[in-house]
């Protein structure tokens, strides 16, 4: 029907399945078809079916987690094939199917290169001279709905403080910096340096004023933002039996 009749459409993920079957398509209706990929083969094999359907279009290699290559390629098109009116998205994985046991180093590069995530701030830690408090975003004030019926709550903030790169690649650390205690991996510590900066406390509700939660005390420098609140619940939350290393006093390793 050519209802895409000189008309230019990139499609990211173009070498399999959806995104495949959107590269016929869009050819077959008389689109010139960018049809991009970081499996060159099949895509290749895309370009080669198209042309065999009658159809346009080209295959351009590209990693959609490169901002600069995403930048470069969509340059090139509109270079070559002289403009975009159509750009599908389709590029990404949401995970394998396979047994972890048959899975490869490709999949797994292939996985980590989407495996991002966003994350934002909920409110601020805020550290005055008589009284510390949660102050959350005026937006999520709703989310605090019912948290007044709990005692403590368990606060996730990020050490924004820490935020360098250097910090971010620290893998294992003295505990508290005391050379007395045996190296040990950030994963086992609570090092605010370390991949993700990610702190954890749970802190003594004191009051509400509005989006303003008081707490008695909080292990986080003012304007630390804060991720997330959650009440903590005894049933879930404590662990009687639970087994800690001998340098493992009555503090947080």
């Amino acid at each position: 029907m050519n209802r895409l009749e000189r008309k230019v459409a990139v499609v990211s993920g173009g070498a399999r399945g959806i995104g495949r079957a959107i590269c016929l398509l869009f050819a077959k209706e008389g689109a010139r078809v960018a049809v991009t990929d970081i499996i060159d083969d099949e895509g290749k094999q895309v370009t080669d079916q198209t042309k065999g359907g009658g159809g346009t279009s080209q295959y351009w290699s590209l990693d959609t987690s490169d901002e600069k290559q995403v930048k470069q390629v969509i340059a090139d098109v509109h270079q070559r094939l002289g403009g975009i009116h159509v750009l599908v998205n389709n590029a990404g994985i949401s995970g394998t199917n396979q047994p972890t046991h048959e899975i490869t180093e490709e999949t797994t590069r292939i996985f980590k290169l989407t495996e991002k995530f966003n994350v934002f701030s909920v409110g601020i830690v805020k550290k005055q001279r008589d009284s510390v408090a949660i102050v959350v975003h005026k937006e999520y004030a709703k989310a605090l709905l019912g948290l007044n019926q709990f005692s403590h709550i368990v606060v996730i903030y990020w050490f924004h403080k820490n935020d360098s790169t250097a910090k971010r690649k620290v893998l294992q650390v003295h505990p508290r910096g005391d050379k007395t205690k045996p190296l040990t991996g950030v994963f086992a510590t609570r090092s605010p340096s370390r991949p993700n900066l990610i702190g954890i406390s749970t802190c003594k509700m004191l009051s509400f004023n509005g989006n303003t939660v008081y707490i008695d005390e909080i292990d986080a420098l003012h304007d630390s933002p804060v991720i997330d609140i959650k009440p903590y619940i005894p049933q879930i939350d404590l662990i009687s039996e639970a087994r800690v290393p001998w340098w493992v006093k009555n503090a947080d390793g």
